[in-house]
């Protein structure tokens, strides 16, 4: 595959996605095992966040999932068409034939979502817009304050300066180690 398409698509597996939903169709047991991890946000598909988003309603409201139950809370919701229709959601169930590695998919989906997250957040906070941040802030710091409050700003601030540097490191190796492989 091209290099530059490589770094054009954000990281994602659509494979496990569609193994999580479907193992999740297919396995009551497994949809509470993956609410602990993801959220719609962790899918890079629109409509497998908007199916995700429908599965952890009818199960936070102790409703069965099931292609029936699913398909009329998309229709309701006005969605259905938009991530593929019921046939769309029946195929689901064909990507895995047990639903034993769900939680092995979704760790997937969640690193995937991770990186891609991290992706976001070094174009958001690189060096520059760190810094300025904590110019920003500075005056956060005043010297009317008691000295204990002082110390615990200045604190949480080099903190943070620290994390964001921490992150944008790890996300340039990751880049790098993308673009080497």
């Amino acid at each position: 595959m091209d290099n530059t398409l490589r770094e054009v698509i954000p990281p994602q597996n659509l494979e496990a996605e569609m193994a999580v939903l479907g193992s999740m169709l297919i396995e009551e047991e497994a949809i509470a095992q993956v609410v602990e991890i993801l959220t719609p946000e962790s899918f890079y598909k629109d409509a497998h966040r908007k199916i995700f988003h429908c599965m952890t309603q009818l199960f936070n409201e102790s409703k069965a999932i099931d292609l029936v139950t699913l398909t009329d809370v998309l229709e309701r919701e006005g969605l259905s068409e938009q991530v593929g229709g019921p046939s769309y959601l029946a195929s689901l169930t064909t990507t895995v034939p047990t639903a034993a590695n769900v939680m092995y998919y979704a760790r997937i989906v969640k690193e995937k979502f991770i990186t891609r997250f991290a992706d976001h957040l070094y174009v958001t906070f690189n060096p520059k817009v760190i810094n300025q941040l904590v110019d920003m802030h500075a005056d956060l710091i005043r010297p009317e304050m008691p000295i204990q409050i002082q110390y615990g700003t200045a604190l949480v601030l080099l903190v943070f300066v620290l994390t964001m540097n921490v992150v944008a490191t790890v996300i340039r190796s990751r880049a790098r180690a993308r673009r080497q492989w």
